[in-house]
């Protein structure tokens, strides 16, 4: 199990909009998918993810839990302003996050700043449709149903192409050791 440490998500949002600001493809779609590469990646990495938030499959892909109730309280501290952008692809407009303050990094480590910074620069070319798509492909999101937890473990299986064979077996098997519900 792990532990969800608000005040680090809320940075860790923060920080992600800040390094996003000249990234015309970010908005909040795009947001859930950076957090969820970079909880999973520091598990796989540090043993831990950063903010201990809980992800949830979504038929866009993992979704922060508490991303909107944490998104409304650094609205309510200034501490974050949410536009509505019209992009030309989308008949909805986009939810851009721009942060009013820096994030407070002291909490964080130098590792969990490098994955940040990782994942960000590794997805800038991404927009949220084309980011939910790939994330499709996470084990995680596949081995669970929609608005079923996705568990930190699966950080640690192959994000390759699973066969339905394969993904039913490996199914039973979190299921037989407790990692799905």
């Amino acid at each position: 199990m792990w532990t969800f440490a608000d005040d680090k998500f809320r940075e860790m949002i923060l920080y992600i909009a800040g390094l996003s600001q000249d990234d015309l493809k970010f908005g909040k779609v795009k947001l859930h998918k950076l957090l969820y590469y970079s909880d999973f990646e520091a598990y796989r990495k540090l043993g831990a993810s950063i903010s201990g938030v809980e992800y949830v499959n979504n038929t866009n892909g993992p979704m922060a839990k508490n991303l909107d109730r944490t998104i409304q309280g650094l609205e309510y501290n200034r501490s974050l302003d949410v536009e509505e952008v019209p992009r030309a692809q989308s008949l909805r407009p986009a939810q851009v996050l721009r942060p009013r303050r820096p994030a407070e990094m002291s909490m964080f480590s130098e590792a969990e700043v490098a994955i940040m910074d990782e994942v960000v620069r590794k997805y800038r070319r991404y927009n949220g449709t084309q980011i939910s798509d790939l994330v499709h492909e996470e084990p995680g999101w596949r081995l669970t149903e929609y608005g079923e937890t996705i568990p930190y473990q699966t950080a640690w299986l192959a994000p390759t192409k699973v066969t339905p064979a394969k993904l039913q077996f490996a199914r039973e098997l979190a299921e037989k050791n407790g990692v799905l519900g």
